[in-house]
């Protein structure tokens, strides 16, 4: 029952977090003046094509530990324009907010021992910070940024959330905490980009967690040419049949 308890919160926190997103943009709007809308808008619109339970389930892990509530959620600009464009958000301040969170990789994480009645204690965000990282494709390794080196707007829009989602999710959205890694290596190298080949690792205690890239929610399927299932775009070759998939639907 626990297993799929784990499994329906995944989900569920995703889409709240969504709502959660679009009220604040709702919010910014209303205090700040909005800036001309641009000429054209089409990542937008293909953002508002996007599956975001399936953007969830390809940029959230859980812990496989028995008794233990885990869950790191890697949370890419492509699912804050997917979470913008479906609630309605315009262009203009959805690029507003982005800007805000672009230079990070944002990863929230909530990580809680059940006890034998389901009570959950939650870890402490300190405790979480020692061992949380996050590693490239090139095997380089990253520790949380601290507070002084996140910009003032990103930290005051994770600030803006953090009472939403506890009045959302209860004691869970108050422990969901949000750790920021730089976008880029020290070189100028996009360190994980979610439609690009490539791969990175978070580790949280003594769990690794692999995402390997690109998404499958947010590339076109591709279709086995030997029976013709429509198959996750990520993939190369068909895992039934061997062959090289390719482009489009049936």
């Amino acid at each position: 029952m626990i297993d799929r308890r784990k499994k329906s919160l995944r989900v569920f926190l995703g889409l709240v977090f969504a709502l959660a997103l679009v009220a604040a943009a709702r919010t910014d709007a209303q205090q700040k003046p909005a800036a001309p809308p641009p000429p054209t808008a089409p990542a937008a619109a293909a953002a508002s094509e996007l599956d975001l339970t399936e953007i969830i389930r390809d940029t959230q892990r859980m812990s496989k530990k028995e008794h233990q509530m885990g869950l790191v959620w890697w949370i890419p600009e492509a699912y804050w324009q997917a979470a913008f464009a479906q609630g309605g958000v315009a262009p203009e301040r959805s690029e507003a907010l982005l800007s805000k969170i672009r230079p990070y990789n944002l990863v929230a994480v909530v990580d809680a021992a059940i006890g034998p009645m389901a009570g959950m204690t939650y870890t402490p965000e300190p405790e979480l910070r020692k061992t949380l990282r996050m590693v490239d494709a090139d095997g380089n390794v990253y520790s949380p940024l601290l507070e002084e080196e996140i910009g003032p707007d990103a930290t005051n829009l994770v600030a803006m959330l953090k009472p939403m989602l506890g009045k959302m999710l209860g004691p869970m959205g108050e422990n969901l905490q949000f750790f920021a890694f730089p976008a880029q290596s020290k070189a100028g190298k996009t360190i994980a980009d979610p439609r690009a080949e490539g791969r990175i690792t978070i580790r949280l205690k003594d769990e690794i967690h692999v995402f390997r890239l690109p998404l499958g929610s947010l590339i076109p399927p591709k279709v086995c040419p030997q029976d013709k299932e429509v198959l996750s775009g990520a993939w190369t070759y068909c895992p039934w049949h061997g062959v090289k998939l390719v482009p489009g639907s049936v």
